[in-house]
């Protein structure tokens, strides 16, 4: 849903900025592809991106990896790389900016306002 239109219609009190930080990641992925799933294997990834049948990509999306969430973001992602044979993931945060290497893989953390789908 278009994040201004889901504000707009909203009857939560609460804002849960973590599922509409997800929902900015997934329209600006959704406006490059639209093969785009879920992943989740004892690890979640928020999304998978596909070329035909093949898995090219795979995102995690968290406005902050805090001490809290860091693991299971990683760990998630991690699973992703291995099962669909990837060298390389990307957490997408609001803000964070890192490399992690893990033998021949990696993954990068960018900001959003500094990714290119």
């Amino acid at each position: 849903m278009d994040t201004g239109l889901e504000h707009a219609v909203s009857s939560r009190s609460i804002p849960n900025d973590g599922a509409r930080f997800e929902n900015m990641v997934y329209l600006a992925l959704r406006r490059q592809t639209r093969d785009i799933s879920y992943f989740d294997d004892n690890g979640e990834c928020d999304f998978i991106i596909r070329d035909r049948h093949t898995v090219t990509a795979a995102v995690q999306a968290c406005v902050k990896l805090t001490d809290e969430d860091r693991d299971r973001e990683i760990e998630g992602l991690r699973k992703a790389m291995e099962t669909f044979s990837l060298h390389s993931g990307t957490i997408i945060t609001e803000d964070q900016r890192d490399r992690l290497t893990f033998g021949s893989r990696h993954i990068d953390i960018i900001p959003f306002w500094d990714w290119n789908p």
